[in-house]
């Protein structure tokens, strides 16, 4: 990183997530904003996380990293916009 900040005089910017300007980005190539995206996850730290920084709805998976044990201890504002115990039980509406 330092190279690029000494060659080109700018500082670089991580993206990946749970980084909320990778999810704006990638709503800006697709053309949708990201109050119309829903970002489906299976870890709370990072997709369902990304998600609530850049304005997006989630889902959360319970088939990965994050336990519904751990959905229930977090504040209700935190929580994603839908659970799911597998991909397949998600509406596609």
């Amino acid at each position: 990183m330092a190279g690029i900040r000494q060659t080109t005089g700018t500082r670089a910017i991580t993206l990946g997530k749970p980084s909320p300007e990778a999810l704006r980005e990638m709503c800006r190539v697709l053309g949708v904003a990201p109050a119309r995206t829903l970002v489906v996850g299976d870890d709370l730290a990072l997709e369902i996380a990304m998600a609530r920084r850049a304005g997006a709805r989630a889902a959360l998976v319970l088939t990965g990293i994050s336990s519904r044990a751990e959905l229930e201890a977090l504040a209700a504002d935190r929580r994603p916009a839908a659970v799911a115990e597998t991909i397949a039980q998600l509406p596609l509406e």
